[in-house]
């Protein structure tokens, strides 16, 4: 009995240890991600401080991930305001490293959590919570296959300000200067061509920091070759229109959260406008990632019904603060606004339930009509959010791997219309089919358990923690996560909260009428 109980004792403190450990290397407790006293003394993109990752890079969805070594760094970029704070990046060396290209992708990070930063989410241990972050590595490990070396940056900045837009575009190009000046250290040469590269909620930063490169970052016009986006999403409060009251609500409340986070004044104020029944539950999304997010407000109403979560409803935008606020952070809302000089390519469904086609085709419209010297617009009339990002896939690798060889791109403005983006030219190819299969699988194993329309959170969360459970099993030992790692809250309803009301979705924002394609399936404008 006593041999017995000491070696429970032994199990309980290694369980312990391992979850301390995992625990001591979350952004929020590791002193790596916070910014020196005279970080205000360093320049934009200069490296304050560099090492090995703490663990190793793992992916759960990809038993042999291509990654040769992996770094994090730290450099010095702005914020929205024009104050010095710290960017934590991640760079990757493929295993046929080529030493010439480099690859900026950004994940969509989806949270107004800064445990939820990619640096963190994939590592060996992360907890469960990242896994969305997990299903992006197989998009990743298709540029570490051609041999790209990969920068991830955690773009929302250490307040996790999800849906800053300028702040984000700052990070990414400070990221790309730091990858660039790592020789030493990476071999990765300070003359590489670099491509950027997203999907979704990865699109806010990357497109701006195309917009802002010209004026932010001048000297990376001569690495910069092209920015490749699908799902665009280039106004948030369109977006928050859309999904309201939806499978993906959450992300409305996590991108309230994450972009007022950017502005101390606005955030200060912003519970003022909540019902005060649901302040608290509200503000668990701080300590929530993606999924968690999704499960705790499955179908609520933010702003719409007769009793949304933001008393004033839709009104609330109406308000002066707001307004500046989404306005200052909607991509081309004018033409007084500055354009991408770097080519642009972008990938987008019409069919998108998610993020608003027509968002889309109004910025293309827009920076065709000042003139950008290349913008290609792939339109897929079939596909919807998460049928984009499957097939446009293909597309964009097809796109980048142009761009690397040095392929012209597009002069001016082309738009063709498809049935599929599968039809892009050599997008269509075997390993891209595969790694297609192997995301959707991934999609289906953590989303499938609450897209079926059920609004039972608690049945969710358990469906999905069985699926990672099993997955994790399946992994090769190197992706496993650590033992003791807490699975995913079961979000309910909380003691004190309303119930919600779910009443018909509002009407959606009308979609440009895309083009009529031709016999050949493509139509060119």
């Amino acid at each position: 009995m006593k041999v017995l109980s000491l070696l429970l004792s032994f199990c309980f403190l290694l369980n312990l240890g391992l979850a301390f450990f995992a625990n001591s290397f979350k952004p929020s407790k590791d002193p790596f991600y916070k910014a020196p006293p005279d970080i205000a003394s360093y320049k934009e993109g200069e490296i304050i401080r560099w090492r090995d990752t703490p663990r190793r890079i793992r992916s759960l969805f990809v038993p042999n991930f291509r990654v040769q070594s992996a770094w994090q760094y730290m450099v010095k970029s702005t914020d929205t305001h024009g104050q010095p704070i710290g960017i934590v990046a991640t760079l990757l060396e493929p295993k046929n490293a080529d030493t010439s290209k480099l690859v900026a992708y950004n994940y969509w990070q989806d949270s107004a959590c800064v445990d939820c930063a990619p640096s963190y989410s994939i590592l060996f241990g992360a907890g469960v919570a990242t896994v969305s972050t997990q299903i992006e590595t197989i998009i990743m490990d298709q540029a570490l296959a051609r041999g790209w070396y990969v920068v991830a940056t955690d773009y929302e900045g250490p307040n996790a300000a999800f849906g800053a837009s300028v702040l984000g575009g700052q990070a990414v190009l400070d990221a790309i200067r730091g990858a660039l000046k790592s020789s030493d250290k990476s071999k990765l040469k300070a003359d590489a061509k670099v491509a950027i590269w997203g999907y979704s909620g990865g699109t806010i930063p990357l497109s701006w920091a195309g917009t802002l490169q010209p004026k932010y970052a001048p000297e990376l016009s001569e690495n910069l070759i092209g920015v490749a986006v699908g799902g665009w999403a280039t106004n948030f409060t369109s977006v928050i229109e859309t999904i309201d009251g939806t499978m993906w609500s959450g992300l409305v409340g996590a991108g309230v959260l994450g972009i007022t986070t950017e502005y101390p004044e606005i955030k200060k104020d912003l519970f003022n406008h909540v019902g005060p029944w649901h302040v608290r539950r509200l503000k668990k999304l701080y300590d929530k990632c993606l999924v968690g997010t999704l499960l705790a407000y499955f179908q609520a109403d933010f702003f719409r019904s007769r009793s949304p979560i933001f008393t004033e409803g839709y009104a609330f935008f109406k308000r002066p603060e707001i307004k500046t606020v989404m306005d200052d952070n909607t991509l081309a809302l004018d033409n007084t606004r500055p354009i991408p000089e770097v080519p642009f390519f972008v990938y987008h469904g019409e069919k998108d339930e998610l993020v608003p086609f027509n968002n889309s085709q109004r910025v293309y419209d827009m920076w065709c009509s000042q003139g950008i010297k290349s913008m290609e617009f792939a339109v897929s009339k079939t596909s919807d959010h998460t049928r984009e990002l499957l097939q446009g896939m293909g597309a964009a690798l097809s796109w980048l791997t142009m761009r690397f060889k040095g392929d012209a791109p597009v002069k001016g403005c082309v738009r063709i219309v498809r049935n599929s983006n599968w039809d892009y030219p050599d997008a269509n190819t075997e390993a891209n089919r595969e790694a297609s299969a192997s995301l959707e699988k991934a999609i289906q194993q953590v989303i499938g358990p609450f897209k079926s329309g059920k609004k039972d959170e608690k049945d969710a969360e358990s469906s999905l923690n069985a699926v990672l459970d099993e997955q994790a099993k399946a992994a090769p030992e190197e992706a496993k996560a650590d033992p003791g790692e807490e699975p995913l809250e079961a979000p309910g309803n909380p003691s004190g909260d309303e119930p919600e009301e779910s009443p018909e979705s509002p009407e959606s924002p009308e979609h440009t009428e895309a083009e009529e394609p031709t016999k050949s399936g493509n139509n060119t404008v």
